[in-house]
């Protein structure tokens, strides 16, 4: 299996880790602010993920750019 690449979001939505790569923020940091229901997640495949449009949300909080596609 190949492994994500954090500069494009799966069709099914980021990874926690993967999102934290992208985001250049530490992954502890992402968990927490999902368990806080900070960040919404949603259960696919045994593993957590952060919707596209959730993703897009952080980064602007962030003042983040979207990464290239």
């Amino acid at each position: 299996m190949k492994p994500e690449s954090p500069e494009r979001a799966p069709r099914i939505g980021w990874t926690i880790a993967a999102f934290a790569r992208a985001v250049d923020v530490p992954e502890h940091v992402i968990r927490r602010a999902c368990r806080r229901g900070d960040i919404a997640t949603v259960r696919f495949a045994g593993r957590d993920r952060i919707k596209r449009g959730e993703a897009q949300r952080i980064r602007a909080l962030l003042e983040l750019d979207e990464p290239e596609h």
